[in-house]
């Protein structure tokens, strides 16, 4: 996450799809989806769990490193 400045805090995700040797007119699809969750940390540690499989306390110590 970048602070402050100008534009205020923010955070920048990105993806790629995976590494594929396509024949010529074939495709791949890649899909990425995005949530963003606001409420109280009780809230969103019932979802931390059930979507991550871990508590809200242990995703935020990942992000202090």
């Amino acid at each position: 996450m970048a602070g402050g400045g100008q534009l205020g805090p923010f955070y920048e995700l990105e993806s790629s799809s995976p590494a594929a040797f396509l024949l010529p007119g074939a495709s791949i699809n890649h899909v990425q989806r995005m949530y963003h969750f606001t409420g109280p940390e009780d809230k969103l540690n019932t979802l931390a769990v059930s979507i991550l499989g871990v508590p809200l306390e242990q995703v935020k110590k990942a992000f202090e490193k």
